[in-house]
């Protein structure tokens, strides 16, 4: 969900047109999700990228703990800020 002024941490991939095909099957686009080109700076300068953002705000449902420890892996592997590490250590999650 787009929140201005928010960040968002993450990671950057160059795709093919055929990338990003898949892509927008596997996130539900146009129907679950929107995508729009975003500023978005990382430690090389800034790039444009294209950014999914959910196509309806629903209700807050708790991600699954395996997502949350597969976001944090990448976040440590990356070294994202402690912070948002400690963040992502207190986000709610279920077991499924």
């Amino acid at each position: 969900v787009q929140s201005p002024g928010d960040r968002v941490w993450g990671l950057v991939f160059d795709l093919t047109d055929e990338n990003l095909e898949v892509l927008d099957r596997f996130e539900g686009y146009p129907h679950q999700y929107d995508r729009f080109i975003a500023r978005i700076d990382t430690p090389q300068g800034t790039v444009d990228a294209w950014v999914y953002t959910a196509a309806r705000k629903q209700p807050f449902v708790a991600p699954s703990r395996r997502y949350v420890e597969i976001i944090k892996e990448a976040a440590l592997r990356h070294g994202f800020p402690d912070a948002y590490v400690r963040m992502l250590e207190g986000v709610a999650a279920v077991d499924a």
